[in-house]
């Protein structure tokens, strides 16, 4: 098969000279046109491997050893977003009537889980979730 199509692509006038019948012609375009796809996605198949290796080393490790150290930091920021949040709770149900109240609760639950100060964002809505559901 392969001699054919390398023999055909140097002397195309052979082939189209040589008494081959047009189903011949077709079958040789036709292994031509299978062989040049089957090049081709193997090539963007080895390149995306390439790719997702590149992925692996350059971001994923570095990532890794990097939230390993961060993991520690954030313990103690759950600890206390915890407390926070138990106080914010207490708040909320308190505050059913004055939205007011409200909004300031979840700005205050929002900066201590965000560790910046209230005045960086506001609240601009907010949705009750029915917990009976």
């Amino acid at each position: 098969m392969i001699p054919r199509i390398i023999s055909a692509a140097i002397d195309m006038d052979s082939v189209m000279n040589n008494g081959m019948s047009l189903p011949e012609r077709l079958g040789l375009g036709l292994e031509t046109m299978l062989i040049g796809l089957g090049t081709v996605f193997g090539v963007l198949i080895i390149i995306m491997a390439i790719l997702y290796l590149f992925q692996f080393l350059f971001y994923t490790l570095p990532n890794r050893k990097k939230n390993a150290s961060s993991t520690k930091e954030m313990a103690a920021v759950t600890e206390t977003a915890v407390d926070e949040t138990a106080h914010v709770n207490e708040v909320i149900s308190d505050a059913e009537g004055d939205e007011g109240e409200l909004i300031a609760a979840i700005s205050a639950a929002v900066a201590v889980y965000l560790d910046q100060p209230a005045s960086s964002f506001r609240v601009v809505s907010f949705k009750r979730i029915n917990k009976n559901k």
